[in-house]
């Protein structure tokens, strides 16, 4: 009886011996107090909104040109015109995680309400000129490159192509005319950009599918020039015109933050 025991305890030994040498789990309570979640994963496909508010400004001159070339306009040539404003759109992007590093690639589009204008005398003081600016929507494809501090916070940097398209309004008021609301002159036009964008973010896992985030992005769309097509209302009968331009270049910064869903759980 004694020797089956030994042998009992020998064998049992030995299983619990052989479950440790292969990674099994042994017990020491309750299969509860034992489990341990699994880390969340940032590779794959993710897709979301954002929303937030841009600053920044558009650096330019008014010319003239009657056939020998452009003309500055202004008593000074080159101004800025301050621009605010909201914006909201979508992003798609894929992430790929090594380790504590996540490098991946993103691509958004934003649509906002960004605008300024300002009012610039002539050099005689005869005119003053209106001009408005706005940028309709705006766009990125940008690499990101991130640190996990911890498995579910993520914190980036990025950079990549920007462009764009925006409007310019103007208005040229006759100051000599006897008539304070009398316009002489109206334009406007469209254009597109293409520049550069770069910033930093932030980003953190609620659940394996969903994440938010919270970035920065300063962006430069480059030069434009927008040649404004209008009308000359001191033309009887007012008559089309098109020889005022305004280079301009677009610079802005962008906080805003956003919801993605990852799709897959690995």
């Amino acid at each position: 009886m004694r020797s089956a025991i030994a042998v009992l305890g020998l064998l049992a030994s030995t299983g619990l011996a052989s479950a440790a040498d292969l990674g099994g789990p042994i017990y020491g309570g309750s299969m509860k107090d034992d489990f341990v979640a699994p880390i969340p994963s940032w590779t794959g496909l993710y897709f979301g909104g954002h929303v937030g508010y841009g600053w920044g400004e558009w650096d330019g001159t008014l010319t003239y040109d009657e056939g020998a070339g452009p003309v500055p306009v202004w008593a000074d040539p080159t101004q800025s015109i301050d621009s605010d404003g909201w914006l909201g759109g979508l992003q798609i992007g894929f992430n790929r995680q090594h380790g504590a590093f996540v490098w991946g690639l993103e691509a958004d589009v934003s649509w906002t309400e960004m605008d300024g204008s300002g009012a610039f005398d002539t050099a005689n003081g005869y005119y003053r000129w209106r001009i408005k600016q706005e940028l309709d929507w705006f766009g990125t494809v940008r690499a990101r490159l991130g640190f996990l501090p911890m498995h579910n916070l993520l914190i980036y940097a990025t950079g990549g192509v920007a462009y764009g398209e925006t409007s310019a309004n103007h208005t040229a008021a006759d100051l000599t005319n006897t008539n304070p609301g009398f316009i002489s002159g109206r334009g406007s036009a469209d254009e597109k950009h293409i520049g550069w964008v770069a910033g930093a973010g932030g980003e953190l896992m609620l659940a394996p599918n969903w994440i938010i985030r919270a970035e920065w992005l300063h962006v430069d769309l480059g030069h434009a020039e927008y040649h404004l097509k209008g009308t000359n209302y001191y033309a009887d009968p007012p008559e089309p015109y098109s020889t005022d331009s305004f280079p301009s270049d677009l610079k802005f910064d962008v906080f805003r933050v956003g919801l993605n869903y990852k799709f897959g759980l690995q």
